[in-house]
């Protein structure tokens, strides 16, 4: 049976464990709990590829918006906020500049 090229259609624990770079003991406990779809062949466990894509993408998680993302009208809580921090000299590096903002 030839390997598709982008990739061998099951996987051993090991190989999910790599890609994944999580430990087999957890791919293990994972196929036991049925969380992760598997087949059994005797002792062999083998996650089918299209298996492992599913599963880890019902799991993403949506993105975080960025602070620049938020609306330009800033509110006047944040601004507030940067004042007390700007008077006490303790303004975070990573908070946006006022600079090119109208």
């Amino acid at each position: 049976m030839a390997e598709p090229a982008d990739g061998p259609d099951f996987y051993t624990v090991q190989e999910v464990a790599a890609r994944l770079r999580v430990s087999p003991a957890l791919i293990y406990k994972l196929t036991g709990r049925g969380e992760l779809p598997c087949v059994r062949i005797g002792t062999a466990v083998r996650i089918a590829r299209r298996d492992l894509e599913t599963w880890v993408e019902a799991r993403r998680t949506p993105r975080a918006w960025p602070l620049s993302a938020l609306p330009v009208q800033a509110p006047s809580a944040l601004l507030r906020v940067r004042q007390q921090f700007t008077a006490r000299g303790v303004l975070p590096s990573n908070w946006p500049s006022r600079q090119g903002r109208t």
